[in-house]
Order: C-alpha cells, then sequence, then structure tokens
C-alpha cells in the first residue's frame, strides 16, 4: 500500500510541519529538558503538566468541529505566531535560554488560535494556562519568590512548633529548638510542593463536571501546599529533637516531604470525581475531520511549510554564529585584586560551595578589610563582588537577601558617593538592625566601565549585550555600626570608598 498517494498529501504536509517546528525549535526543547530532569528542579513536574495537556487538549478537540469554526480572518494567529519566532530567534541570537520556552509556548497558543480559531482557545483557556505550570520563569523571579516562601516557611513553622517546643527561637531562616539548630533551607520553602501540587490539584480541577468542585481545587490548592510544607517542616523538627537528626536529615529527607504530599493529594482526590468518559466523537471520526479541515486549508499548509523552512535554515545560520564561542579563561577576582591598596589590608572570607551554584557565578569576592595598624573589628568594612561574564548571575539585592539573616531594614535612601572631583557613584544607602547592632550597606551595580544603581535597567543592558563579552558586577560595601555614632561610622565607611574603590574599579 502506498502512503505517498493524493489522499494521504494532507497528513504527510501536517507531519512535515511537524518536523519542521521539531527542528526549528530543537534547542529549546533541550533547555525545558535539562530544566525538567535536572536533579533539584522546581519543574520536574512539567513532563506531567505536558502529557496531560495533550490528553485534555484532544478530549476537547473531539467535541469541536473544525467546520462551524473556520475563521475567515487568520490575523490573530499569524501575530502570537509571529512573536513567538522573533522572540525564540532573539533567545537564540543572544543566548538568553529562558526566552526560548515562552517562544514555543507562544507559538502553540498561535498555532491553536490560526488551526482552530480564536473561539476554541478562549473557550479551553483553562488547559492554555495550564501548559504554563511546565515553562521556566526567570531565576531572578524563581529567587525572590523563594526567598520569600522562606521566610513564610520559618515564620509560620516556628508559630506551629512552639505550641510543641515553647522554648523555640528563630533568627532569620534558622530555628533554634532545644538546641538543635535547624536551618529553613530553599529546599524548604515550598516552592516545589507549590508547583507540583498546582499540576496534579489543576488537572484535577479541568475535568470536573461540576464547577464548584472546579472552583475549590483551584482555591484550596495553594493552602493544601503550604500545610504539606509545613508539616513536612514540624515533622522533621520533631525526628531531629528527639534523636532521629539522621533519620530526618539524611536518610529519608526527600521521602518524609513526599509522603505528606501524597497524604494530602488523596485526601483532595476523594471529594473529586473521576474524568467521565468522553462522549465526544471517536478517534476515526476526528481524523476524517482533521484531513477534511487540512485539505480545505491546503494553501495555508503549503505556504506556512515554506515559511517554516526559512525559518529554519534562518535560526541555524543564528545559532551557529552566536552560539560556537572560544571558551575563556578569566583569571577570578580572589586572584586578581590586590589584598592589600594604599592604606587597607584585607582577608578574604571563606565562602561555601553552595554559595557559587545558588549564585550561577564562579567570580565571587568576600573580603574584610581594615587600615594598616587598626585591629579594632568595629572599624572593619566589609566588600562582597559578584562578578558576571556572558550569563547573568543570581544575585540579592541587600534589602531581600539579610532580611533572611534576621536584620530588619530600618532607612533607605539613594546617594551620589563621591570618590574624587570628577567622580560620583550613584548607589543605594542602606540602615539596617539586628538585635542592638546596626549594619550600613552602600550597594551599586557596574557594567562596562558605567556605575548604576537601577537593578532593572542593570539587568535589561546586560540581556541586550549577550554575547558581546559584556562583563557585569553587582558591588556591595557594608559596616557595622553603632546606631548612637552613625555619622562617625559612616565617615569611615565612605572614607574607604574613596580610597579603595577607584582601585577595585579598575580591575572589573
Amino acid at each position: 500500500m502506498n502512503a505517498f498517494t493524493r489522499e494521504n498529501s494532507a497528513y504527510l504536509k501536517f507531519g512535515a510541519f511537524i518536523l519542521l517546528c521539531g527542528v526549528l525549535f530543537f534547542h529549546g526543547f533541550l533547555i525545558l529538558y535539562d530544566k525538567w530532569f535536572w536533579y533539584g528542579s522546581y519543574y520536574s513536574h512539567g513532563p506531567l503538566v505536558v502529557l496531560a495537556f495533550i490528553w485534555l487538549f484532544l478530549r476537547r478537540l473531539k467535541k469541536y468541529n473544525p467546520a462551524s469554526e473556520n475563521p475567515a480572518k487568520k490575523l490573530y494567529g499569524f501575530l502570537v505566531i509571529t512573536v513567538s519566532i522573533i522572540i525564540y530567534l532573539f533567545a537564540v541570537w543572544k543566548n538568553v535560554d529562558i526566552f526560548a520556552p515562552w517562544a514555543i509556548y507562544i507559538f502553540i497558543v498561535g498555532n491553536s488560535i490560526l488551526f482552530l480559531g480564536r473561539h476554541f482557545v478562549i473557550k479551553n483557556i483553562g488547559i492554555y494556562l495550564y501548559l504554563l505550570l511546565a515553562i521556566p520563569v526567570p531565576q531572578i523571579i524563581i529567587d525572590r519568590f523563594t526567598f520569600e516562601l522562606n521566610l513564610f516557611a520559618s515564620y509560620t513553622s516556628e508559630i506551629f512548633i512552639s505550641f510543641i517546643y515553647p522554648s523555640i527561637l528563630r533568627n532569620g531562616n534558622i530555628l533554634n529548638v532545644n538546641g538543635h539548630h535547624i536551618a529553613i533551607t530553599h529546599e524548604c520553602s515550598g516552592l516545589s510542593n507549590l508547583v507540583s501540587m498546582f499540576s496534579i490539584v489543576w488537572l484535577m480541577a479541568l475535568f470536573q463536571s461540576k464547577k464548584i468542585i472546579s472552583v475549590i481545587d483551584y482555591l484550596i490548592s495553594i493552602p493544601a501546599a503550604i500545610v504539606s510544607n509545613i508539616l513536612r517542616i514540624v515533622i522533621i523538627t520533631i525526628l531531629v529533637v528527639n534523636g532521629y537528626g539522621k533519620i530526618a536529615l539524611d536518610d529519608l529527607h526527600s521521602e518524609i516531604g513526599m509522603a505528606v504530599f501524597i497524604i494530602i493529594v488523596i485526601l483532595i482526590a476523594v471529594f473529586n470525581e473521576l474524568p467521565e468518559k468522553n462522549q465526544g466523537h471517536d478517534s476515526k471520526s476526528l481524523s476524517i475531520r482533521l484531513k477534511d479541515y487540512l485539505n480545505r486549508n491546503e494553501k495555508l499548509l503549503n505556504a506556512y511549510i515554506l515559511f517554516m523552512l526559512i525559518l529554519v535554515f534562518a535560526g541555524f545560520i543564528i545559532f551557529d554564529k552566536h552560539n560556537i564561542t572560544e571558551p575563556v579563561n578569566e583569571i577570578l577576582l580572589k586572584d586578581k585584586i590586590p589584598a592589600s591598596i594604599g592604606g587597607w589590608k584585607s582577608q578574604d572570607e571563606v565562602l561555601g560551595e553552595n554559595y557559587y551554584s545558588v549564585l550561577g557565578t564562579n567570580d565571587l569576592l568576600m573580603r574584610a578589610y581594615r587600615e594598616k595598624g587598626g585591629n579594632a573589628k568595629s572599624d572593619t568594612v566589609y566588600l562582597y563582588i559578584i562578578r558576571s561574564n556572558d550569563t547573568l548571575s543570581a544575585f540579592h539585592r541587600p534589602e531581600v537577601c539579610l532580611r533572611g539573616e534576621g536584620y530588619e531594614l530600618l532607612t533607605q535612601e539613594e546617594l551620589d558617593l563621591y570618590i574624587n572631583k570628577k567622580n560620583m557613584i550613584p548607589v543605594k544607602r542602606l540602615l539596617f538592625l539586628d538585635k542592638k547592632q546596626g549594619l550600613l550597606v552602600y550597594y551599586w551595580y557596574y557594567l562596562n566601565g558605567k556605575n548604576l544603581k537601577d537593578g532593572i535597567r542593570y539587568r535589561l543592558s546586560f540581556l541586550l549585550n549577550i554575547n558581546t563579552g559584556i562583563s557585569g558586577s553587582f558591588i556591595r560595601i557594608s559596616k557595622p555600626v553603632d546606631l548612637n555614632e552613625i555619622s562617625k561610622e559612616e565617615e569611615k565607611m565612605k572614607q574607604f570608598a574613596n580610597e579603595v574603590i577607584p582601585e577595585i574599579l579598575k580591575y572589573l
């Protein structure tokens, strides 16, 4: 039997179109694969979401008759597809990986509008929103959200555990319970619980016949995830305090969280209906209707295949020119910047490997500076630099990260830091309080010879100049201060900035 007949030409062309889409977006699919299957990823639920979307899409499609909704105006679909292609090619050109999966998502929506019509997408908007759970978001958003969830988990856990152990004390994200110090790390933030709970409970909601149950599912998903995470922390704390720390923190740490999560999901599932057998058209009928629809839109499909061929060719050229780069052996800041500058000497602070992995850079400098001849700890000024080369590091602003260390932000303002007669650096000035000790902080950004105080402007400029040999740094100087003598303490920090920072900038 010959498959290459005119009768089957619609299927063959549709298959060619799918193949070209796979080739064009291959780099984006690799990014999704890495995000979904990377150990410790927040997107391990991604494959489940995609499979569930396909299942839901086919169920909805069986009830849809293309002949009754053959849109005369296809402009909306073309516009959305064009936007997706522009975003994807920009992502490949500038090597901004996070944009590629979003381009794929927009491309799926655009093709749904083009081939099935706006009304189909609007009517089934729930399944398209559900698919968003599989799409990675920028790391800067993840870091900020994780940090806030981290603090929330610490606060909430402290409240619940205090009913069992009233002597509990919390310092930032560290819980002190009967002499045991339990750190609420990023993994304990509950973000993974949150998105995993969404992927399961929202799926239940999408196939419920009663709208009230669907609404309850959507509403209950967030508190269910929070309860699941807090229960895990409480159980682990109880085990640690009672001498089962190795089991709770090493042997069965993940399993405890998984067991609590599964129990919560089962309790929710008990009150949900099983998916009904689809009463729409059978698969054979759907196949016939699909072929008829493709035949009626043969000219559109032919033009689309030609368009995709051109895009695949363009994609290969862009990828070849902008993604094959020679490795650069850059000297790290800690090896490049002298330990002694002018009248100041310094000592490197010891940093764990987790600092580098969390921040996404291997070029991280943290030094404690004192004037030569001075030994008073109160005169120490700390310099903290995170440097990025063609990859934007995931640093936290001090007003965010210092809260996790137990500091309370008292004041914040902007000022121009005097360096010399020709140089004034725009900085953010922050004053924190930790118990009775104050901490004064200046921070700013340095990008290709320019000092910037605006983080959004820094990130946008960095992204637009990726693959051009760009180098950017986040710079922070801080000093413990006596709140009764802030002016005097701040003069010492300004002196450090005036004498040391100009030399530091020469190495960035």
